[in-house]
């Protein structure tokens, strides 16, 4: 773990000095836009720098950074705690997206057209999901087909194959939607935004986490904007 007496000082004035490894969690958005990018400027500038990654899902790394099993996560903005500092990062626009090669009628969807259709989707508890069961809920009718997945890279393939339509952001799908295999459709309804932030706890600040938590700020905000 990384010793936490090491202050911002020398983290700016001298971060070749900086030994030790930090414990980084990030969710799958941040690894499918930006996390090369971001490991590449920490290490040109910590080069005796270990990072000990793993990608889980918010909520699992919220509690892991207060139990002390990590240093920083890159994670959605979902904690209030207190014990916690929260440095903004990105919002990520939610879409839904359908394969090229699926019939889904016409646009924009209303909320019948939507409850017609599977719709894949992040777990429970989150925003897109809550949303979601909100608007299409009726009392005393079928329950919608919304398929939860904690995993981007499943969800994109999924919509593939045309098992039903998902609520992502668009970013993380560039990739599919320029080679013609997915599209962006309109509907009715209006996803929330995904906020991102650099979490820690507040007893680590002034030192090499709190100054990697800006650079991810840098990295994942005003540089991927330039």
């Amino acid at each position: 773990m990384l010793d936490l007496r090491t202050e911002m000082l020398t983290a700016v004035t001298a971060p070749q000095a900086v030994r030790g490894t930090v414990r980084l969690g990030v969710s799958e958005t941040i690894v499918r836009l930006w996390l090369n990018a971001f490991l590449e400027r920490v290490h040109a500038l910590y080069p005796n720098l270990v990072i000990d990654l793993s990608v889980d899902v918010t909520p699992v790394m919220l509690e892991q950074l207060l139990r002390g099993d990590l240093d920083l996560c890159l994670c959605l903005s979902l904690t209030e705690d207190v014990r916690i500092a929260n440095l903004p990062l990105f919002t990520a626009p939610l879409v839904f997206l359908a394969s090229t090669e699926m019939e889904i009628g016409p646009e924009p969807l209303g909320i019948e057209a939507l409850r017609a259709v599977p719709i894949i989707t992040y777990p429970k508890a989150t925003s897109p999901y809550t949303t979601l069961m909100r608007a299409l809920h009726r009392a005393g009718e079928t329950r919608p087909r919304v398929y939860t997945n904690s995993s981007l890279a499943s969800m994109i393939r999924m919509t593939l194959d045309r098992i039903g339509i998902c609520a992502i952001p668009e970013e993380v799908a560039r990739t599919e939607i320029e080679e013609g295999k997915l599209r962006v459709i309109r509907t009715v309804l209006e996803l929330p935004e995904h906020r991102f932030s650099a979490c820690y706890l507040h007893r680590t600040s002034a030192g090499v986490v709190e100054h990697l938590a800006m650079l991810a700020q840098k990295v994942g905000g005003s540089d991927r904007q330039s």
